[in-house]
């Protein structure tokens, strides 16, 4: 046993592209469904299905799915879970299904699955075959992917390391005329956005005995360098930050999880070119790629897990959350405003790693301020059932959950 390695905890990984053929059209912008016609226009950067197996004592196994897509409605997420429980023989409650929420990737759907509320997250003028077909084929792909990654396990030290990158701004702005939404710096500079709520980068490092590094990161900034005018598939900035993990520590692997950042865009935002992306990748993969080598190591002799429903009626959405030593992984359902993660943060001596959009989509979930204001995410809210201390609620759900968990 090398020495740092944990007795208890072993942990393997893989990955395989999941980039949607010509017939997929992409989701992320109203616009494209009314610019465009069906399907997509090329390939920018591959998507991929990103897993690592975490194995505790006794066996008992969680798998951490990182997927270059933008949502996966609850129902499709819940179906894929019991698919690949059953499949592994692993509880669906043990297995997250988490999404980068890249504005240019395809919308995988059930057959069943009913129309959407929200405009930008409607499928597109492609055939509802095409979704159908891409979700039969993204359920393949994981379960190989996960197959690979339970059967490469290795014992594992665990490391956990949080930087601040302020590379995104908060959207909302407040002016004269009330709530303006500054999607893109550039095409309002009448809208002068302010500092993002929660600039916390955080990396889960888990490095292998064979000296590989697992790199699981959050932050929260939406990923939409590439904007409406876009018809391209792409996994966006974090999707050009992982392939500048891996070339610059070809050791390193990194897995992306969306941090909260409901009401957060990058600086360079929007735009039809792709060179943004190499901008806001390198702003965040250089402190990332240190974080990777330097982060402290923390004592993690066993994971240990917890399932809170999300408050009011939300559509079955559950929070699952996962404990590593002193640093508590919590995976939501939602679209949750930065500020509210903050809330969270704050309540807590140790880290607390955020991942949203995961095991589903119950839509955005604003603070309380928000709603007085009122604006593009809040009408989104209300057509979900969301009331002004929805937000709130939630967070303090999820301070309540963490202390019983024992995260202090």
């Amino acid at each position: 046993m090398l020495r740092g390695m944990s007795l208890s905890l072993r942990a393997g990984f893989a990955k395989e592209a999941i980039t949607p053929g010509r017939e997929c059209s992409l989701v992320g912008y109203a616009f494209r469904f009314e610019a465009f016609g069906s399907g997509h226009e090329g390939v920018l950067d591959p998507l991929f299905a990103r897993a690592v197996y975490v194995e505790g004592e006794g066996g008992l196994g969680y798998l951490l799915i990182a997927l270059d897509l933008c949502v996966l409605e609850t129902a499709l997420a819940t179906d894929l879970r019991d698919r690949l429980g059953s499949a592994l023989d692993l509880p669906a409650g043990h297995i997250v299904l988490a999404c980068s929420h890249t504005h240019s990737g395809p919308f995988p759907q059930l057959a069943e699955e009913g129309g959407l509320e929200t405009p930008q997250l409607q499928r597109g003028s492609a055939p509802a075959e095409a979704n159908v077909a891409y979700a039969a084929f993204l359920l393949d792909v994981l379960i190989r992917v996960c197959r690979k990654a339970r059967g490469l396990t290795e014992p594992i030290s665990v490391h956990f390391a949080e930087f601040l990158c302020e590379f995104g701004y908060q959207r909302r702005v407040s002016t004269p005329a009330g709530l303006r939404v500054c999607w893109n710096v550039f095409e309002t500079p009448e809208r002068p956005p302010v500092r993002q709520p929660d600039p916390t980068v955080s990396a889960l490092v888990l490095r292998q005995a064979s000296g590989r590094l697992l790199v699981l990161w959050s932050a929260g900034v939406h990923p939409v360098c590439l904007g409406k005018t876009s018809n391209v598939v792409s996994a966006d900035w974090p999707g050009r930050a992982n392939a500048l993990l891996a070339e610059w520590l070809p050791c390193a692997e990194g897995l992306y999880f969306h941090g909260a950042a409901g009401e957060v865009h990058p600086f360079i935002a929007t735009q039809d070119r792709a060179d943004p992306l190499g901008v806001v990748g390198r702003a965040v993969a250089a402190p990332l790629a240190l974080a990777a080598r330097t982060a402290r190591p923390v004592e993690a002799g066993a994971v240990t897990h917890a399932a809170v429903p999300l408050p009011g009626d939300a559509g079955g959405g559950m929070v699952t959350l996962l404990r590593m030593g002193p640093v508590a992984l919590v995976f939501l359902p939602v679209e949750l405003f930065a500020s509210l993660g903050l809330r969270v943060r704050r309540a807590f001596q140790h880290p607390v790693f955020f991942s949203t959009v995961s095991n589903g989509w119950e839509g955005y979930w604003p603070d309380e301020a928000a709603f007085a204001d009122g604006g593009y995410e809040v009408d989104a809210a209300r057509s979900r059932g969301r009331g002004e201390r929805d937000g709130e609620d939630l967070a303090d759900l999820l301070i309540h959950a963490l202390r019983k968990a024992g995260h202090t």
